[in-house]
C-alpha cells in the first residue's frame, strides 16, 4: 500500500511540473508580486509601449481615458487582460499585484506593431520582479517564399497554400483599391501602399530596418507568416526539429489574440467584431502528421 501511494505522489509531482507556464498561477495561487521595467528602444520617446502579461483574462485595469495615445488606447480596449502597462517618455513601466509564478510579458508599440516574442519574468509572492525589454531585437525577416520551401507540401498541410488564399496574403495589394484609396482620403493619407499608418497592419516588417529584411523579403506580400510566428531567419537554418522543440527553442512562436489584436482593434478604420477563437480556424494549418 505505501509503495503505490509513493507511485502515485511521483506521478502527481511529474504532471504538476508538467503544466504550462499559463497553468502556474494556479500553482502559486494566492500569491502576488510587482514587475517593474523599461523598454530600451531608440525611438521609444516617440512610440509608447504597451507591456501586458500574456495568459491571464480579466478586466483591463489601466484608466483608458488618461492614454492621449489613441491607437494605444484602442490596443488596450481590444485586450481581455488585467495586467497590463504603458512606458513613460523614459521607457519605463510597472505592473502590480501579479499573481506570482513564471510569466510571460508580450509588447506593442506602433512602430513595431505587435512583437512576437514572449520575455519571461519570474514574480515571486511579496516581491518586485525586474524586466529588461529590449527592441528591436536582433531578428531578421526572410518573407513567405523562403517558408514555402519547406511549407507547401499537401500531406502536411499545406501552411503555404492556406496563407496564400487567405486575405492575409492580399492585404497589401488591397490598399490600392479604390475602396482603400476612399477610406484613407478620409483619414487625411494621400497613398495607403506607402502609408506606415496603412502599411503597420497590411504588411509584415512595417517597421523594420532595412538590415532586418533578407534578400527573398517583399513587403508586397502582404501580412505574411513571419508577423503571426514571428522572424523566420533562425528557424529557417535549422529545419529539422519538430514544432514543438523550435517554438521552446524560441525560433518560432505561435499567433496569440494578443498578436492580433495589435491591428484588429477599434483605430481600425474598417474594424469589426474581432473573434479570436473563431477567426483563428479560418486561418490555422496543422500539419495532420503531427500530434497535437
Amino acid at each position: 500500500m505505501f509503495n503505490k501511494l509513493a507511485r502515485f505522489f511521483l506521478l502527481f509531482c511529474f504532471l504538476a511540473t508538467s503544466v504550462s507556464y499559463r497553468a502556474t498561477f494556479a500553482l502559486n495561487a494566492g500569491g502576488t508580486g510587482d514587475i517593474s521595467g523599461v523598454v530600451k528602444y531608440d525611438q521609444i520617446s516617440s512610440f509608447p509601449t504597451v507591456v501586458c502579461v500574456d495568459g491571464i483574462k480579466g478586466e483591463n485595469r489601466v484608466l483608458i481615458e488618461s492614454i492621449k495615445d489613441k491607437k494605444v488606447a484602442a490596443v488596450l480596449s481590444a485586450l481581455k487582460t488585467s495586467y497590463c502597462a504603458v512606458t513613460d517618455k523614459d521607457g519605463k513601466f510597472r505592473i502590480s499585484d501579479v499573481p506570482a509564478g513564471q510569466i510571460i510579458l508580450k509588447v506593442w508599440n506602433e512602430k513595431l506593431g505587435s512583437v512576437s516574442k514572449g520575455f519571461e519574468v519570474t514574480v515571486e509572492a511579496g516581491k518586485e520582479a525586474t524586466a529588461e525589454i529590449k527592441l528591436p531585437l536582433d531578428i531578421k525577416y526572410v518573407g513567405s517564399d523562403t517558408c514555402k520551401n519547406c511549407h507547401k507540401a499537401k500531406d502536411k498541410g499545406d501552411a503555404y497554400g492556406k496563407w496564400k488564399d487567405s486575405k492575409h496574403s492580399k492585404a497589401y495589394e488591397i490598399l490600392g483599391s479604390d475602396e482603400a484609396k476612399k477610406v484613407a482620403k478620409e483619414k487625411g493619407v494621400d497613398d495607403p501602399q506607402t502609408s506606415q499608418e496603412c502599411l503597420r497592419c497590411h504588411v509584415t516588417a512595417a517597421g523594420a530596418d532595412k538590415g532586418q529584411l533578407g534578400a527573398k523579403f517583399d513587403m508586397k506580400h502582404g501580412v505574411q507568416c513571419e508577423l503571426c510566428h514571428g522572424p523566420g531567419d533562425k528557424h529557417a537554418k535549422t529545419r529539422l526539429m519538430s514544432d514543438d522543440d523550435i517554438v521552446k527553442k524560441g525560433e518560432i512562436d505561435r499567433p496569440t489574440e494578443f498578436m492580433c489584436l495589435g491591428c484588429h482593434n477599434s483605430a481600425s478604420p474598417q474594424y469589426k467584431e474581432f473573434k479570436f477563437e473563431e477567426f483563428y480556424k479560418k486561418i490555422e494549418h496543422p500539419n495532420p502528421k503531427k500530434k497535437k
